[in-house]
Order: structure tokens, then sequence, then C-alpha cells
């Protein structure tokens, strides 16, 4: 990852910047945009854009394995890069952990 050491970015926008997922959009065939309920969608409007849960997924699919690697700003001038790691504490999926059998 390359930081540029001449920005004034904060080190929240640097965590947003590197968190924030671009999901590449499909377009809506105008055969089906039809079939939308008229509530949800203008009949105005020539095409509609759309994206899937696996699409949004996909982007995270890397820092699975490997975390998000946001670069930070030090006092002293030095920028290090941080990786956000995704972790599910294990109580979450076995509450009988949470249980003595004392």
């Amino acid at each position: 990852m390359i930081f540029d050491s001449g920005s004034t970015r904060s080190n929240l926008d640097c965590f947003l910047h590197c968190t924030t997922p671009t999901v590449k959009s499909h377009f809506l065939p105008k055969s089906e945009i039809r079939n939308l309920n008229q509530l949800w969608h203008p009949w105005e409007r020539e095409t509609v854009e759309y994206f899937t849960l696996g699409d949004l997924w996909n982007c995270y699919d890397e820092w699975s394995a490997y975390g998000a690697g946001v670069p930070i700003g030090l006092n002293s001038g030095e920028t290090l890069v941080q990786y956000y790691v995704p972790i599910s504490p294990p109580f979450k999926y076995s509450p009988a952990i949470l249980h003595s059998t004392d």
C-alpha cells in the first residue's frame, strides 16, 4: 500500500477510505424494468443500477484472511500500516462455553 507522506488526511479519513467497499453495479435488463413495483421505482427511468449481496460480500473476501491495511500517521511524522482483522469470538457460536460445569 502506498501512502503519500505529504497528505493532509486524518487517520479517520484513511480508515474510511481503506475500508469503504467499492461495489461494481449491474444494469437491470429493460425487459425486467416493467416488472418492478411502481412505488419502489419511478417508471420514467430508462436504466436501473443494482448490486447483489454477493457482490458486496466479495469486496470483503480478501479481508477475511488478511485484514484491511490502513495507513496510520504517527505524531513523529512516520507512517505505518495497521491491519484490522475481522474476528468472531468463540462464545458467539457456542453459548455453552459461558456456563460453568463446576
